[in-house]
C-alpha cells in the first residue's frame, strides 16, 4: 500500500509546495479547499455522511479521509494536510468505492 501512496504523496507535495493548500488564489479547476471542520460539518449536516476511513500517507503531513452514508449510499473523500486544510478528492453514490483511496483522480 505504502508503494501506491508514494506517487501520490509526492503529486501532493508538489501541490503544497505550490502554496495551492495556504489559502493563495486558486482557478476554478482546482480542487475545493476550505478547513476540515467546515468540510465534516457539511457532510454530517447535509449528507448524514460520517468518517469511515483514514489513510496515512508516506508523507506525514498529509492523510487521506474517507466518509460515509451507509444508508443512502452517498461517500467522500478529501485530503487534508498538516494545517487542517481539505480538498475534496472524489464523491458518489450508489457506487462501489476503490479499495486503493488513493486511486482517484484529484
Amino acid at each position: 500500500m505504502k508503494q501506491l501512496l508514494k506517487p501520490f504523496s509526492l503529486w501532493l507535495a508538489a501541490f503544497l509546495t505550490l502554496g495551492l493548500f495556504l489559502g493563495q488564489a486558486r482557478s476554478q479547476m482546482l480542487p475545493l479547499c476550505m478547513e476540515r471542520m467546515l468540510v465534516v460539518e457539511t457532510l454530517a449536516n447535509d449528507f448524514d455522511e460520517h468518517l469511515a476511513q483514514v489513510v496515512a500517507t508516506d508523507d506525514p503531513k498529509l492523510r487521506i479521509e474517507f466518509f460515509q452514508n451507509k444508508k443512502s449510499g452517498t461517500w467522500t473523500i478529501i485530503a487534508v494536510n498538516d494545517k487542517n486544510v481539505a480538498c475534496l478528492v472524489s464523491y458518489g453514490e450508489d457506487e462501489p468505492v476503490k479499495s486503493d483511496l488513493t486511486s482517484y483522480t484529484l
